[in-house]
């Protein structure tokens, strides 16, 4: 079977993988590149706990920068992807709390947090797929 053929049947997939990763890495990367106060400990990834409770402007532009990028390698449903790139954090959440059920007594207002947090990826992915789409018509 040829490899194109194998990244076109599973490139909705890869582009979800890549839209996790690429959330992932906007979430820590400020966190390692601007020492927060204070470094959180939990269960799991204590980078990615600490990147959420020091959420910044500069997470924010990660996850835009993301979710354009997201929009140029997969300009139909980008805003889907977009909203991807937070995937991770709430099922984290929901892991922390079946290993620790007192952790996180807010948890509705911490899924709002996160779907607040996936509309700069999302917003990304709609700019970049609405530019590319105009530049092919053209």
């Amino acid at each position: 079977m040829n490899f194109r053929i194998i990244l076109f049947k599973n490139r909705n997939v890869l582009t979800l993988l890549i839209a996790v990763m690429l959330g992932l890495l906007s979430v820590t990367i400020p966190t390692i590149m601007f020492v927060p106060k204070k470094y959180y400990d939990s269960f799991g990834f204590w980078l990615i706990q600490t990147g959420i409770e020091s959420f910044s402007i500069y997470n924010v532009l990660c996850l835009a920068i993301s979710g354009m990028l997201i929009g140029v390698i997969h300009p139909k449903s980008a805003w889907i992807y977009g909203a991807a790139t937070i995937l991770p954090f709430p099922i984290y959440a929901i892991a922390e709390m079946i290993k620790n059920p007192s952790s996180h007594n807010l948890f509705p207002f911490e899924f709002v947090f996160y779907s607040i947090m996936a509309l700069p990826g999302m917003f990304g992915a709609e700019t970049s797929s609405y530019i590319k789409r105009a530049i092919q018509k053209n």
